[in-house]
Formats: structure tokens, sequence, C-alpha cells
């Protein structure tokens, strides 16, 4: 019986352990107050903090695709930046262009970056070391522009909140060498890991999911210099609304069935929450209000005794949790049989012997 109830809570606590260290860092990311870090509508036409300094993001557009040639349902979302922006440099980094930024300039992470299993996780960590080197303003390419981005330079660090809690890394911009960035591209080996879950595996080794949990850890840092604030974008500045600097287009098909199931259970998290805890609790009533629920023996005086589970003389509902009692603890079949009260109990169905 101890053995058995050792081997119960001890996978629960692999269960446990496991569930914290996967969701752990996710689930915080509810909890954080984001009123001190969004940046608003009237922030960004009022920016007198910056009004006696040069732009702090330089004038660059950065986005990524396999070849030079892109889908033809992105070159609307691409052009409307170019148009809007005569005088940014734009820059089409491809595959082969990443891998030999990466080679260059980082080749210490060379080796991670080709032993990622997925292509769209060196795409996401390829922009952090870019705009790490370069600054300026990364776009995913079904991003397109509804207006121009200037009044965003002035803000050396932003991103755009994403639901249900975190920040996206599909839109961002960061000044040259921006020490969060190199806090970013630090932290990618210690979460290279193969989940086996396309989804999972992309969003918590190098997407946004990695980015929001190194991003929660940054924020608790003391800010000493508004420069090292990163500044995350309000809906109304994303998209839908006659404030937005974007527009979206029809998305990428990265994500695999996985993705699917995960997006329901984010919208649909009180009910999942729910039932793991009804399905836990269910699980811990059935051991110990039932399967471990002190069973009835008969004494020598016919008399019905009630022993715990954990004792040797308690026959127990299941056959693996059965002890046999010693030879000295016989029962008097006859007499039981006599019993009014121990017509529902089958003394044949255990184990037991009895005299004659």
């Amino acid at each position: 019986m101890n053995k058995i109830l050792f081997y119960f809570f001890f996978f629960l606590t692999l269960i446990l352990s496991a569930t914290v260290y996967l969701f752990g860092g996710p689930m915080m990311l509810f909890f954080i107050n984001y009123k001190t870090d969004l940046l608003k509508v009237d922030d960004v036409y009022n920016h007198e903090i910056y009004s006696n300094q040069s732009a702090a993001i330089p004038k660059i557009i950065h986005q990524t695709w396999k070849t030079n040639e892109i889908p033809e349902k992105w070159v609307g979302a691409q052009k409307s930046c170019i148009d809007l922006h005569p005088d940014y440099e734009y820059v089409l980094w491809t595959d082969e262009s990443m891998r030999e930024f990466i080679a260059t300039d980082y080749p210490w992470f060379l080796t991670q970056y080709d032993s990622y299993p997925y292509n769209i996780e060196r795409a996401d960590v390829v922009r952090y070391f870019i705009l790490y080197k370069y600054g300026g303003i990364y776009l995913d390419l079904d991003v397109g522009c509804n207006r121009t981005l200037d009044p965003l330079l002035h803000y050396p660090a932003w991103v755009r909140r994403t639901s249900p809690s975190g920040i996206s890394n599909n839109v961002m911009g960061f000044a040259k060498g921006h020490p969060f960035l190199l806090q970013v591209v630090r932290n990618l080996p210690r979460f290279a890991f193969n989940y086996h879950f396309p989804y999972l595996t992309v969003m918590y080794s190098t997407g946004p999911l990695f980015l929001s949990i190194i991003w929660s850890a940054w924020r608790k840092l003391p800010d000493a210099e508004a420069w090292h604030h990163i500044w995350v974008m309000v809906p109304e500045l994303y998209e839908k609304s006659h404030h937005a600097f974007f527009e979206i287009y029809e998305g990428s098909s990265w994500h695999d069935s996985d993705a699917g199931f995960v997006f329901y259970m984010l919208h649909h998290w009180a009910i999942f929450t729910f039932l793991g805890f009804l399905t836990f609790f269910i699980v811990v009533y059935f051991i110990f209000g039932y399967a471990l629920k002190p069973a009835a023996r008969v004494s020598r005086t016919g008399r019905r005794v009630f022993s715990s589970p954990f004792s040797k003389t308690s026959p127990s509902r299941w056959k693996i949790f059965h002890r046999f009692t010693s030879s000295n603890e016989k029962y008097d079949q006859t007499r039981s049989d006599s019993l009014p009260f121990m017509s529902d109990y089958d003394l044949e169905s255990q184990t037991q012997s009895h005299s004659p």
C-alpha cells in the first residue's frame, strides 16, 4: 500500500513539475501590470521627452523571406511600406543572406542556428540579431503600412502587445545595440529545446512566448534610463483603428495542427482550467475515498470491524491493494452466515480461509 501511494505521488509530482516548467513562465504573463509599459495614441503624437533629440531608431525596414521572390499575397503589404517611406532603407533578408550574416558576424551562434528543426525558428532568431546590429524596424511580410512610421522612431524600443498576454515579435522597433536584444540573443541557446510539437517548439524556443518571458524578466531590472525601457504598443496603434500604423494581410501558415488545439485552449482557458482541477480532485477522491476506504472485516464475536487501509488485516476493495490475513485470524463461516447484517458481505470473494 505504501509503495503504491509513493508511486502515485511521485508521478503526480513529476506531472506538476513538468506543467510548471512548461507553463509557469507564460502563466506569470497574465499577472503583469502593463500600465507603465503601454505606448498609447497620445504618447506617440506627444513625444516631448524626445523633442530635443534625434530619432533613436534608424530609418531601416527589415523583412525576411526564403528568396527575393515573395508570394503574391504579400506584395501589396510590402509595397505599401516601401511607398510610404521613400527615405527609409529597405532590406529583404533571404535564407542565404541570413545564414551568411550569422556566419560572418556571430559565428559562435552558427551551430545553434543550423540545428533548429524549423525554418521559422531561424527567421525568428535572425531578426533579433539584425535589429541588435543595425537597429531599425522589423515587419513580418503580412504586415502592411497605413501611415508613416516616423513618430515611432523616437522610442528606442517598442513591440506590440499580443493576446491573451505577452508581446509579439512580428512588429518591432529597436535602436542599434539595444541592451534588451543582447539579453535576448544570449538566452537563445538556453531555450533551444524541441518539444516535438511544432507550435510549442517555435513559440517557446524563439517565438513570442520566448520573447515575452525574457521581457518579463527584463522589466524587473532597475530602469536606470528611459532608453532601456521597452514600450508595448496598444492594439489601437497596431491595427483596425484610424490611428493604426499597420494593416494585416493574409498571414503565413507555418502553424501545424497542434496550433489549432493550443489556440482553442487559450480562447477557452477557464474551461480547461476547471476541467484540470476537476480531474485532479476526482482522481484524489477515487484513491482516498474508494480504493483506500477502510473495509469491513468480521471479528471472532461476529461484529463488523472497520480497520485502516494500511492495516495488514484490512481487506481492500482492489485486489492490487489486498492484504492476506495471518493464520490466527480465521473467521467462523457458520456464525458469519447466520448474522443478518452480513448478508451483503461476500466472504468468498475475499482470499481469506475459513474454518469448517
